[in-house]
């Protein structure tokens, strides 16, 4: 975390990911969201609020940024180990509403579901 706290009116966060990671796709009803590639590889995927996937934008040193626009669905998939992203938000902090087709960070069919996030194609139904 690279702010003072949740009330903060810029929200900053450092993540660093490996292959195997899981963001979980959700969306923001409230706050846009930029991501800033920093190291290594992943995909930013968007996907409609039914679960297709949308668009598959690869971000990486030669694409480094990406805007996510309100209540965009979105997830990210690691390709590469140590993908450091860096997460700004506006304040404060809110929960991410995630995809009720897409299963919980931990649950048993994460795996399966890294597997058609793969190899999936924009208009993939993931539900």
């Amino acid at each position: 975390m690279l702010h003072g706290g949740h009330d903060d009116q810029v929200q900053r966060l450092l993540i660093v990911l490996q292959p195997g990671s899981y963001v979980r796709p959700h969306h923001h009803s409230q706050q846009w969201e930029v991501l800033v590639a920093l190291q290594g590889r992943g995909h930013l995927l968007s996907f409609s609020e039914a679960g297709h996937l949308l668009d598959r934008l690869e971000m990486s040193n030669s694409s480094p940024v990406a805007q996510i626009p309100i209540g965009a669905w979105h997830g990210f998939f690691v390709l590469e180990p140590n993908t450091a992203v860096m997460e700004i938000k506006p304040g404060p902090y809110r929960p991410n509403e995630f995809a009720e087709w897409a299963p919980s960070e931990g649950a048993a069919g994460v795996p399966q579901f890294l597997e058609c996030l793969a190899k999936g194609e924009v208009g993939d139904d993931f539900r």
